[in-house]
C-alpha cells in the first residue's frame, strides 16, 4: 500500500493509517453540529473520527473491502483496509459498554 493521502469529508488521512470503518446506529446526531453520522473511521493506535457516509459508500469511494452479512436484522457492514488486514498489524474485537465505561457513541469494535 502506498501512503496516499485520502480526503475523507474534509480530513486528510494517510491511507495506511485507516484500519476499518464501522456503522453507527441509525439517527445518531451530534448535539453541537446537528449532523447525522453514519460510521466511525478507526485509525491505527485506536484513534477514530465520525463520518456522514455509510461503510458501503466509504468502501466504494476509497477502494477498501466491505465485509457484510446477509442478515437484514443486523448492521454488520464493516469496511476494512485490506493491506493492513492482510499484514495482521492488529486484532479487532467486539466492544460492549460497561457500567464504568460508556462512550457517547455506540461503538461496535476496538483494536487490540
Amino acid at each position: 500500500m502506498d501512503d496516499t493521502i485520502e480526503n475523507i469529508e474534509g480530513r486528510r488521512v494517510e491511507r495506511s493509517d485507516i484500519v476499518l470503518v464501522e456503522p453507527l446506529p441509525p439517527s445518531e446526531v451530534t448535539p453541537t453540529s446537528g449532523k447525522i453520522f453514519r460510521a466511525r473511521v478507526v485509525r491505527l493506535a485506536g484513534r477514530s473520527f465520525l463520518i456522514q457516509m455509510t461503510p458501503q459508500d466509504f468502501a466504494k469511494q476509497h477502494n477498501v473491502r466491505l465485509i457484510s452479512t446477509e442478515d437484514p436484522n443486523t448492521n454488520d457492514n464493516i469496511a476494512i483496509n485490506p493491506d493492513l488486514a492482510d499484514a495482521k498489524k492488529f486484532d479487532v474485537e467486539a466492544f460492549a459498554a460497561t457500567d464504568t465505561f460508556r462512550p457517547a457513541w455506540a461503538f461496535q469494535t476496538r483494536l487490540i
